[in-house]
């Protein structure tokens, strides 16, 4: 049995192998690799545009009083919840199925809505709620994203490919409250902010979906 299971995952990493990236170079310059770095560095713009803005916004929709402060972190425990919720519930989903693509561009929908609901809301209600989604598909699309990026890659090429898409996810936590902040200041509303970040998640979803397609060569 030992053998037989040996075997069988030598095949399939050949398999992977002759279909995908496997060497330094693929790993650096394949198209695969630099989409899946532009859609985690969408990602995380928003996560890091909602963490480092999030209290702000939701203490400019609360009243002065003493325990503003405790409120606050209150309700940013609630949105978190949800992200943790997300983070779990889409993962152990993906992982049952076997499917990482829907998983992925389903969390996008779901951080899309909440930045959209986050630009148009008019008080507390509609910005936690909006917070609240947009986070449970942040953080939900982390594991799925990434077991469809090392799916595509093997040897060598998973090295370089991992390294370029953190890369480019690092610098999306610099432009996330780069973007809030400079968008507050010249429009003075963070909505335009938000909805800046909903469209990138419509062109995140767009990459997943070229990403993902199934049966396809992904080392040209």
């Amino acid at each position: 049995e030992a053998a037989a299971l040996t075997a069988a995952i030598e095949a399939e990493r050949r398999e992977i192998a002759a279909l995908h990236p496997a060497h330094l170079r693929q790993g650096l310059l394949s198209r695969p690799v630099w989409l899946a770095g532009f859609v985690y560095f969408c990602v995380v713009v928003a996560m890091y545009g909602l963490v480092m803005w999030l209290p702000q916004i939701l203490a400019g929709a609360l009243p002065d009083g003493p325990d503003r402060t405790m409120h606050v972190s209150l309700l940013v425990m609630v949105a978190y919840a949800f992200a943790m919720v997300g983070m779990t519930a889409i993962g152990a989903s993906s992982d049952r199925l076997g499917e990482r693509r829907w998983h992925v561009l389903g969390s996008l929908g779901l951080c899309l809505g909440g930045m959209a609901a986050m630009a148009w809301a008019d008080g507390l209600a509609g910005s936690l709620a909006g917070a609240s989604l947009a986070a449970m598909g942040i953080w939900g699309a982390l594991a799925p994203f990434w077991g469809l990026t090392t799916a595509f890659l093997t040897g060598q090429a998973a090295a370089a490919g991992i390294a370029v898409i953190n890369s480019l996810g690092n610098l999306g936590g610099f432009a996330g409250p780069s973007i809030m902040g400079f968008v507050k200041a010249r429009t003075g509303s963070f909505g335009e902010a938000f909805a800046c970040i909903a469209g990138l998640m419509v062109l995140a979803a767009v990459a997943t979906w070229f990403l993902g397609r199934p049966g396809r060569p992904t080392g040209r």
